[in-house]
């Protein structure tokens, strides 16, 4: 059955997370860039995570509801995993780069494009995957 509640869900936590952050008491700019950024790959992850655990394949935007149904769970599962990783590895680069950033005291705008690219790039090395792979 074809269900979208729960990336509806994931949005509005998502949405909420952010309108939350403008109320911490952070007067640093490159602290809140990369706050935002980080909170961000954390709800990706999170999202893949979703995924993953309910075989919803047809929230990726490379399957409609009728492609996906093609697949067995075995297999919806094992491709969602894939992706899960791909994206976790991905937070946890990210996490060391902004930590390294803040400590070196770099102007965030480095962070921006960084974020920019580099999740461009992994979102690029996902559609690479194969399903049944």
């Amino acid at each position: 059955m074809k269900n979208y509640k729960g990336v509806f869900i994931w949005t509005l936590c998502y949405l909420l997370l952010m309108v939350l952050i403008i109320f911490l008491p952070i007067d640093n700019a490159a602290i809140s860039t990369r706050l935002i950024f980080l909170m961000t790959n954390a709800m990706i992850v999170i999202l893949m995570y979703i995924i993953y655990r309910t075989g919803n394949i047809y929230w990726f935007t490379t399957f409609s509801y009728e492609d996906a149904q093609k697949y067995d769970e075995q297999t919806k599962k094992n491709y969602a995993k894939k992706v899960y990783i791909l994206f976790l590895k991905y937070f946890v680069v990210y996490l060391l780069f902004t930590v390294l950033m803040q400590i070196l005291s770099m102007p965030y705008w480095i962070d921006i494009v960084v974020f920019c690219i580099s999740l461009t790039a992994v979102c690029i090395l996902d559609n690479v995957n194969k399903i049944g792979e």
